[in-house]
């Protein structure tokens, strides 16, 4: 593809590519497409929004690097003026600005959550009630939005030990714990 492009005198544009330049421990392409990049003389254009996952020896390859930062407070508010279409029924209810100030997304963030308030409001429609956008439905999709961006960063934990690995030992009549086995090595006494 590098060697295409450049006898093309195409630009290369990598979307999301954190997925395909992730981290060699994670990746084990990842050795092979640092050395073709290290020979590419042409130019890449590569696009993430989650730069952390990016393997740090892509940095050395990298010449230029521009960081989108989070829309402000009045861009926010136009991009959700935008995405919402002009025919689109919106209720009295929709506070543009109170979602621009309490969400503060990225453009993407923002049709995504424009796009989940219209399927909820479809989806009222269906049954039989008004086609139209409340405020309700626009903050839901934002929560959506901003909900799906933190699972993205929460460390996910996985219990080592199982019920089974847990042994509470009794003696006879006497329901004092004597002692409680976690995996085989560790004992508590009480």
């Amino acid at each position: 593809m590098l060697f295409r492009s450049k006898l093309q005198n195409a630009m290369l544009f990598f979307d999301e590519a954190d997925e395909l330049f992730s981290d060699r421990h994670s990746n084990s392409f990842m050795p092979t497409i640092l050395r073709e990049f290290e020979l590419f003389d042409g130019v890449a254009i590569l696009a993430s929004n989650r730069k952390q996952v990016l393997d740090e020896a892509l940095e050395r390859r990298i010449l230029y690097r521009l960081d989108f930062e989070t829309p402000s407070l009045e861009m926010r508010k136009k991009i959700w003026m935008e995405l919402l279409p002009p025919k689109l029924p919106l209720a009295d209810n929709v506070h543009i600005s109170e979602l621009a100030e309490k969400f503060q997304f990225a453009g993407g963030y923002i049709k995504n959550a424009v796009v989940l308030a219209i399927q909820k409001a479809a989806a009222r429609f269906a049954s039989g009630q008004e086609m139209r956008i409340n405020h309700d439905d626009l903050k839901w999709g934002a929560q959506c939005q901003r909900d799906s961006q933190l699972e993205r960063y929460t460390e996910k934990l996985t219990p080592k030990i199982t019920l089974q690995d847990v042994i509470l030992s009794v003696s006879g009549k006497d329901t004092d714990r004597k002692s409680t086995r976690l995996n085989s090595s560790h004992r508590i006494r009480s």
